[in-house]
């Protein structure tokens, strides 16, 4: 006899089914969940609805992703807002599909689907889980748990031999005898040995490695990722992997990837109260055949901290572009012209903050003074960062590692206080700030030591000497491999130029005469 609600009307069912890898829904699984849901409703006359299947194809339950934004979050809310009535039918193959998580967390969702006045159905035993029926056989609410805790124990132990198995993966890859995954750069792909059977190794692809050689040559010209990829979708350069043309997110990856001077960078995915974090384990030199020079790499990184935006394919026609700062709000100084077309003016520094409308003051500083005092600056620019030196900025790389060890040390001290008093809302809200610090102190370091590293403080000045009558944009490239800011004192007419090295040097753009009258 059929199941009907108190109006007679038969009672509705809801399918979910999942698979935490998309090969299976090329399988048996997506099938087998189908055909028993089909069946189970026909057999106990159920109204199985097909309009609002519920379906979540590789995803994984063991960390509790499908229910907090999965398409088992999506049937919770479709009965918390009443578009699926309350005494409809959940049906599953086995309470793990639902949940993999740990058991507070599994027993938590499964007494909300049933609070909610849903009744659950483990196809695979035919069990039924209701208020009613928990009630009436309160045992089997133990045993919904020992399912769920063995559920758990499963994906867990199967975690940890995958963990394994990828710690001896990387055990051979720095000993130099495999590569870690079939996976491979765009301009690169794995063949095997050229003896039959031999190991597995990478070969370059030649006509892609050039394409990445001149992404890396366009960049140190002063071209911004969003030109280079307009400029290459428009050659009808094909783009590597599936995408149909070329994006600036996917230069960016170029031009920031080891794997381009041959090194892998390894890390392991870990969950932190909850959300995954790729936690970085260390690089492998000479893992990759090396496309690209270091120095090139080194040189390209440096640029990355005053970094610039180049929209469409026009070239860089700032000098401090990336560089010019507000001396008011410290934001951004963008380049802008009065007027358009014929009528256009000369161009102009404007805080971006007050271009935007978001506060500070509107001043627009000459860019022809700029430019013209920063091209004649060379020889007090050459003689204030030859006179710091490197000691100036190896003293201040000191200074930041210390104030490093001083952090890591805090951080051990507050994870220790964890370990003995337990969690405690302070103590984790101090740890996430301590951590927070030290990323970005690392950050700076990492920085400091990028502009310390294999190009010498000469030959960053001499690339300089040979841009001051070029053009805008190789200017502006040489600037930035020394500077890391100019701050535009247009109330004291004068550029605060601070070097990657920590020297700072002044230099005069426009008289106070001319100040007065500008």
């Amino acid at each position: 006899m059929p199941w009907q609600s108190d109006n007679g009307i038969a009672l509705k069912a809801y399918s979910y089914l999942r698979f935490s890898t998309p090969e299976q829904a090329q399988g048996d699984s997506f099938r087998r969940q189908t055909v028993l849901a089909e069946a189970y409703a026909r057999q106990h006359g159920l109204e199985l609805d097909t309009t609002l299947r519920f379906a979540d194809e590789g995803v994984s339950a063991f960390r509790g992703k499908n229910a907090a934004t999965g398409a088992l979050s999506r049937f919770i809310s479709a009965v918390q807002v009443g578009e699926i009535e309350e005494g409809s039918y959940l049906l599953v193959e086995s309470l793990d599909r639902i949940s993999r998580n740990a058991v507070t967390h599994a027993q938590g969702l499964f007494l909300q689907l049933i609070g909610l006045g849903i009744t659950l159905v483990t196809l695979q035993d035919g069990k039924v889980y209701s208020n009613d029926a928990i009630n009436a056989n309160p045992v089997d609410l133990i045993v919904s748990l020992l399912v769920m805790i063995r559920a758990h124990e499963e994906s867990a132990t199967k975690s940890k031999r995958l963990k394994q198995a990828w710690v001896g993966k990387r055990e051979r890859v720095a000993a130099g005898t495999a590569i870690l995954t079939s996976k491979a750069p765009g301009w690169l792909r794995v063949v095997d040995g050229a003896e039959g059977g031999g190991a597995r190794c990478f070969e370059v692809i030649e006509d892609r490695a050039d394409v990445v050689r001149r992404v890396f040559a366009l960049t140190l010209k002063g071209q911004g990722k969003e030109s280079i990829a307009r400029g290459l979708t428009e050659e009808g350069v094909p783009p590597f992997g599936r995408a149909a043309q070329w994006h600036p997110s996917y230069v960016q990856k170029v031009l920031t990837n080891p794997a381009v001077i041959g090194t892998l960078a390894t890390g392991t995915l870990e969950h932190v109260d909850g959300r995954a974090q790729r936690q970085r384990l260390g690089t492998v030199p000479d893992y990759y055949p090396a496309i690209v020079d270091v120095e090139t790499f080194n040189r390209v990184q440096a640029l990355k901290t005053t970094s610039t935006k180049t929209k469409g394919r026009a070239p860089v026609q700032n000098v401090l572009a990336g560089l010019a700062v507000c001396p008011l709000c410290g934001a951004r100084m963008t380049r802008v012209m009065k007027g358009t077309g014929a009528k256009a003016g000369k161009p102009y520094l404007v805080c971006s903050k007050a271009k935007g409308g978001a506060g500070c003051t509107y001043k627009a500083v000459h860019l022809d003074n700029v430019e013209a005092a920063v091209r004649s600056a060379y020889p007090d620019i050459s003689q204030a960062l030859t006179s710091y030196g490197f000691e100036g900025a190896a003293s201040d790389l000191a200074r930041l590692e210390g104030n490093e060890l001083a952090l890591v040390d805090q951080i051990e001290e507050v994870v220790s206080a964890i370990a003995d008093l337990g969690k405690s809302n302070a103590l984790t809200r101090r740890l996430r700030e301590l951590e927070t610090g030290l990323a970005a102190l690392q950050a700076d370091i990492k920085a400091k030591r990028s502009t310390m590293g294999t190009r010498s403080l000469a030959a960053r000045l001499t690339d300089l000497k040979g841009a001051v009558d070029g053009e805008a944009g190789t200017l502006n490239t040489a600037m930035r491999e020394l500077f890391a800011s100019v701050v535009v004192e247009y109330r004291a007419g004068e550029l605060e130029m601070h070097a990657h090295s920590g020297a700072v040097l002044r230099v005069t753009y426009q008289w106070p005469e001319e100040r007065h009258s500008a």
